[in-house]
């Protein structure tokens, strides 16, 4: 068999292609796992620091007023107010989420000013389509995940 110019033959070239695109073939679906996984960490461990961001502002009696956390499929907000709807605007931190498709369980947390306790309990699940989390939050405040 004649060798090319740089010692290859064109089978060690092709070889190598083949090898390169099977691994590359097997090592895809594994990324794409790992980035999925990662994105929904990061979502839960955003929901957590909002929920702690907004208890510890209540606590705190930041403003004088009552803090909770709003959770949708794109954020988290921590608001001043007694609700969502009929919170102050100006004092909202949005803490943004990633790689979130589905969201479900409780939507509005509470805390009274001075009070780590919540209006609500129960759990917040978070699925990106592959994997899901959930958050409980029970009636003393204290978060598992």
């Amino acid at each position: 068999m004649a060798k090319s110019f740089w010692g290859f033959t064109l089978l060690e070239v092709l070889l190598s292609i083949a090898l390169v695109a099977i691994l590359t073939a097997i090592g895809f679906p594994v990324y794409r796992s790992l980035q999925q996984r990662s994105d929904l960490d990061v979502s839960v461990s955003t929901i957590i620091q909002a929920v702690r961001r907004a208890q510890i502002k209540a606590v705190a009696m930041v403003d004088d007023s009552s803090w909770g956390v709003a959770i949708n499929q794109e954020r988290a907000v921590v608001f001043r107010g007694e609700d969502y709807t009929n919170r102050e605007p100006g004092a909202d931190e949005i803490f943004e989420l990633t790689g979130l498709s589905q969201y479900s369980g409780l939507a509005e947390i509470i805390f009274a000013k001075a009070e780590s306790a919540p209006n609500a309990s129960g759990e917040i699940i978070i699925s990106n389509g592959y994997n899901s989390q959930t958050i409980s939050i029970n009636a003393k405040g204290m978060l598992n995940y």
